[in-house]
């Protein structure tokens, strides 16, 4: 943007390129100034826990063991090394009619 600006006004003021140099070389001073002294890693505090986290993680978990209990209970694929599935005898109803 600065380009434009100076290409565009360097017929009314011919001193605009040497001035944006300087002026860009003053930014750049003051910036890196800024950068070394004002914007500097905070200094680490040690803390007792994690905090919230924790909670956090530790009920993920709890609920995928959940789940996955429940699903393999409900699959019925759990007991099949321990006894055969059962067979279920229910209602069946007579199709052929007999007279």
């Amino acid at each position: 943007m600065q380009f434009g600006f100076v290409t565009l006004f360097v017929a009314a003021f011919p001193l605009a390129p040497f001035f944006a140099v300087i002026n860009n070389i003053i930014e750049l001073r003051a910036d890196a100034d800024k950068f070394v002294t004002q914007y500097r890693r905070p200094t680490a505090v040690r803390a007792s826990c994690i905090g919230l986290c924790c909670c956090i993680v530790v009920t993920g978990v709890l609920v995928l063991l959940g789940r996955l209990e429940a699903k393999l209970l409900c699959s019925g694929r759990v007991f099949h090394a321990i006894s055969p599935p059962a067979k279920i005898n229910g209602f069946k109803p007579n199709l052929t009619q007999r007279n």
